[in-house]
């Protein structure tokens, strides 16, 4: 190859890799008093409101090219007797068609949760999921990896650990 013809090559590689790829920029902190929740996105989330049978979901989502980020939450008709069995229905839901590949119980301000990495069916896309049970109030606090290959452990920590709870909901117990 001509060392024109490689320079051209080199260039190209460095334009693609440079322009091809998303950029990270700094994350927006968002509030959803509604929600009574925070969270730092890769960008400003949009809101789509989904009615779901009896439940009605609100769900909070930002894309950064490499995943998307979203919170999820739903008001079920009475606070559930047992955390677990609810958390339980939850993840089944979820991983329906899907394989689970891992899971966690875990808590947040002292309610129950759950992690949940689930890989698509076919292995496209991987997701890591927490949800977690605040009286009569599921959150789905995720990140949706499409393709499943562009998973950034850094980037999932960041949005977990930014997860808080605005206030404590009447008629809530911790677990």
């Amino acid at each position: 190859m001509s060392k024109r013809a490689l320079a051209l090559t080199l260039a190209l590689a460095v334009a693609t890799l440079a322009n091809g790829f998303p950029q990270r920029g700094a994350w927006v902190k968002f509030s959803s008093r509604e929600g009574r929740f925070s969270a730092l996105f890769p960008a400003k989330p949009e809101h789509v409101t989904d009615d779901a049978g009896p439940y009605t979901n609100h769900t909070f989502a930002a894309d950064d090219g490499w995943a998307t980020y979203g919170v999820t939450y739903a008001d079920l008709n009475a606070v559930p007797d047992d955390p677990r069995s609810a958390l339980d229905g939850a993840r089944d839901v979820m991983i329906m068609g899907n394989e689970l590949v891992g899971e966690t119980e875990i808590k947040l301000s002292g309610y129950a949760g759950r992690e949940l990495k689930i890989k698509s069916a076919g292995g496209a896309a991987l997701s890591v999921t927490r949800l977690y049970l605040v009286g009569q109030r599921i959150y789905n606090v995720t990140v949706i990896f499409a393709p499943a290959n562009t998973y950034d452990a850094a980037g999932v920590a960041k949005f977990f650990a930014s997860f808080k709870l605005a206030v404590k909901p009447a008629g809530s117990s911790v677990a």
